[in-house]
């Protein structure tokens, strides 16, 4: 299966990031990939001001695209979009399968928090956490569905590849002060763990004053073998997902059927 990776600058400009979306949407189709994955916070990075008005605004401006999106005849996860349900937001990655129609999505379960010298955020403030997992079917390929900060916790992941789980989705807006440290060393962590493709697009570079993310979108095999774009770059990273690679790691080296602790 091919795939296209989005690697992209996200900011407060809503009809600019519409802009990239649909560049990126037909330089993918353009390259015949059968899924595209873009990061979180695809429509809007910008400051958390008045931020239920901003989700209704994002929504007014790319409601027509979303409603549009058949003809590109791809599956097309996007990483996230704020969401407004009654009194609730969440932070809601979707996916919209090759007729453009919107077949299943996952609300973001850990919020991030940080508190250092270069920047304070706390998603609790304004988001509310998911509660539930969420994977989609591809033929072989069974796809969990996360986000970002859910990529610290290991547990989320075993309990999806208990599920059968052997593709981990993890479009993000990692930091760079935390990514420089740790994205890398965590991406290759949960495929090697789980014996499966993790797939990271990430947001890159700076978005609005002080917020930057660290970039580096990733394509990881279930052996650790890791592909991605640089900390620079806006761009698509192309991949194949082969099951047989899968298959033959498993066999080679059983660590999921050799779990003792459950």
């Amino acid at each position: 299966m091919k795939i296209g990776v989005v690697q992209l600058c996200s900011t407060p400009d809503i009809d600019k990031n519409i802009e990239l979306f649909i560049k990126y949407l037909e330089e993918g189709f353009s390259n015949s990939v059968e899924m595209i994955f873009f990061p979180e916070n695809l429509f809007y990075i910008g400051s958390s001001v008045m931020y239920r008005d901003t989700v209704k605004l994002i929504w007014s401006k790319i409601e027509p695209t979303l409603k549009d999106l058949g003809k590109y005849k791809m599956d097309i996860v996007i990483g996230s979009i704020p969401f407004i349900d009654g009194d609730n937001i969440y932070n809601r990655s979707f996916l919209f399968n090759k007729n453009g129609e919107l077949e299943s999505f996952y609300d973001k379960i850990h919020l991030f928090s940080l508190d250092d010298s270069d920047s304070t955020i706390n998603e609790t403030t304004y988001i509310t956490a998911g509660n539930q997992l969420k994977s989609f079917k591809r033929g072989n390929f069974n796809f969990a569905l996360s986000i970002c900060y859910d990529l610290r916790f290991p547990e989320l992941y075993r309990r999806h590849s208990q599920n059968g789980t052997n593709v981990i989705l993890i479009p993000s807006a990692f930091t760079y002060q935390t990514g420089k440290k740790h994205w890398e060393i965590l991406l290759k962590a949960r495929a090697i763990e789980n014996q499966s493709y993790v797939i990271a697009p990430n947001q890159v570079g700076n978005h609005y004053k002080s917020a930057i993310s660290y970039g580096f979108s990733s394509i990881v095999e279930p052996d650790g073998v890791i592909y991605h774009l640089d900390d620079s770059q806006e761009g698509i990273i192309y991949g194949e997902l082969d099951y047989q690679k899968i298959e033959n790691f498993r066999d080679k080296l059983p660590a999921l059927k050799n779990r003792k602790l459950f």
